[in-house]
Order: structure tokens, then sequence, then C-alpha cells
């Protein structure tokens, strides 16, 4: 008998120091973690959770899933071969603002298979979205820088021949001519046309 109640307590010790190794496991990871029972009520939130979101445990603690992430009916369609959903949602800080995450999505099972609870998995993708958004704008600013360029360059040298033939015209009129006017206004928005295009 005390052989094995000492067994007995030592296999609560291990499963103790289990359980405790997990818990450490869990609120170490940088993403946030947070499981659901199956009726989508938060049970578990690490504190990388609590650090983004505002929460305490004990806030979120059995409060629904929808909660904290904003559009999760479509992320959540089961992939029946794997159980696992991959998608992006909106997630709702205790302050009111919104961030976008990627979110993984599992069911927990017993050693029989049996599904005992829901795991969200979720990384936090503001500083991606800004790079891209960066990115994007580096990019467009790019284009347009290449476009304007090509534009100048075939607006530039039909401009040059209207500029030098109107010189050429206006050394060739004599003084008090009629259409000397006519052709110092074409050499006038020529020169003022090359200034806009080489800016």
């Amino acid at each position: 008998l005390y052989r094995e109640k000492r067994l007995v307590e030592a296999r609560n010790s291990e499963l103790h120091e289990s359980k405790n190794f997990l818990r450490s496991m869990i609120d170490s990871s940088p993403n946030i973690v947070i499981s659901t029972d199956l009726e989508g009520r938060i049970l578990v939130l690490n504190k990388t959770a609590e650090n983004i979101f505002g929460f305490r445990k004990q806030e979120a603690f059995r409060k629904d899933i929808h909660f904290l992430l904003d559009n999760l009916p479509k992320a959540c369609k089961r992939n029946k071969e794997s159980q696992k959903t991959a998608s992006e949602v909106l997630c709702r800080k205790k302050n009111g603002a919104t961030f976008p995450a990627s979110l993984l999505t599992a069911d927990v099972k017993t050693t029989g298979g049996k599904t005992i609870a829901k795991l969200y998995l979720l990384n936090d993708l503001t500083e991606k979205k800004a790079m891209e958004e960066r990115l994007f704008l580096s990019e467009k600013l790019a284009l347009y820088s290449e476009l304007m360029g090509g534009i100048a360059h075939q607006l530039n040298n039909p401009l040059i021949g209207v500029v030098n033939f109107s010189e050429m015209l206006l050394r060739e009129m004599e003084e008090g001519c009629a259409q000397k006017e006519l052709a110092l206004t074409i050499s006038r928005a020529g020169k003022e046309c090359l200034k806009i295009i080489t800016s």
C-alpha cells in the first residue's frame, strides 16, 4: 500500500511538472495562443495574447472568441482533411484598436480522437502590412518616375524642333513683319514647355 501511494504521488508530481512545463512553453511563445471550448468560450490566453490585446486572462476567461476576433466565421471553415485552417482575421484590442493577424486553427483531441477544444495560433501582421504598403508605394513611385521620364523624353525632341525652327524664323524675319509676333509667341511657348519638362 505504501509503495502504491508513493507511486501515485510520483505520477502526480510528474503530471504537475508536465502541466507547468506546458503552461510555461505556451506563455513563452512569441505568437498569440488562445484555446476555447467547443462552444467558443476562451479557456487559455498566453502572455503574448495578454500583452497584445491588453486583457488579463481573468478578463477574457469564458468569454466568446468573437470578443477578440472580428471576422472569425469566414476564417474558421473547417478543412475536413487536416482539421486545420489558415487565414487572416481582424483582432480587437481592449482599447478598441484593431490589427490584422494570420490565424491557424486546429482541433485539440484526446488520445482517443475525441475533439475537446479548439486552438487558435495568431501572428500580428501589423509590421508586415506596413512594410508591404511601403514597398508598394516605392514601386508605384518608381513606375511613375519611369513613365514620366519616358513622356518627357518623347515630348522633348519635337519641342526642341519647335523652339529651334521658331528661332530660325525670327532671325530671318525683318523688323515690323506682321508674322514676327506669331513666331515670337511660338518660341516663348516652346521654351516654357521645355522648362516644365526639364523640371
